[in-house]
């Protein structure tokens, strides 16, 4: 499933649907894709350095904005 969803992300990184600033979680500049009946999310980025490169920032279920809330703590912790 996470593999087939990837594999599509290579072929179009806008697959996704773009994310912003919602619920006090600001994913501006992020997208997210479903899988298994969008039960899981994966969150990433797209860079754009001479080349486009997907940063796969989580994967993880909605519930209660945890895999939102995840990437959050990981932006913060990378600035």
């Amino acid at each position: 499933m996470v593999n087939d969803k990837i594999d599509k992300l290579k072929e179009n990184p806008f697959l996704g649907e773009e994310l912003g600033n919602r619920n006090n979680i600001n994913l501006t500049g992020y997208y997210k894709i479903y899988i298994d009946k969008k039960r899981y999310r994966i969150i990433y980025r797209i860079v754009k350095n001479g080349i486009e490169i997907i940063e796969i920032w989580g994967i993880g279920k909605r519930d209660k904005m945890k895999v939102y809330k995840d990437v959050k703590k990981r932006i913060s912790k990378r600035k």
